[in-house]
Parts: C-alpha cells; structure tokens; sequence
C-alpha cells in the first residue's frame, strides 16, 4: 500500500454532509466559477463548455451527497 491509501485508511470517517457544508461547498464552487468567468480571458464556446461540465459535476455530486440516484453508485467523486 502507497503512502497516500495509507493516509485515507487512517482518515476518519464522516457521516453524511450537512445542509451547512453542501451550501458552503455550492457557495464556494460558484465563486470559483464566477471568478474564472470573469478574470480569465477566453472563448465564449470554451466558457460555456466549462461552465456545462462544472454543472454536471455538482449535479452528480448533488445526487450523491443525498442518495438520489442509486444508480451512480459506480461513480466515484472523491471517497
């Protein structure tokens, strides 16, 4: 085992996310998007792909915080 898989078998483990930390998550995601909208130059089709596949993330991301769709259970984002 890597040190890496070491340092998530030894993380701890959490239960679900509160509303608290999905909002301050939402919140942060679209100020990170907003902030790139709007200080990075660059192409209207590049911008609107960006922004379509940061919405998708956190779609997924949604459903699977709060068990929605059982069938993304293959999908792994993050854990």
């Amino acid at each position: 085992m890597d040190g890496f898989s070491k340092f998530l078998a030894r993380a701890p483990q959490t239960g679900p996310m509160s509303l608290l930390n999905v909002m301050i998550t939402l919140i942060t995601v679209g100020v990170i998007l907003w902030l790139v909208n709007t200080l990075i130059p660059m192409d209207g089709k590049i911008r609107s792909i960006l922004n379509w596949v940061i919405v998708i993330a956190v779609v997924v991301w949604l459903f699977k915080v709060f068990d929605v769709a059982p069938l993304l259970t293959g999908l792994h984002t993050g854990h």
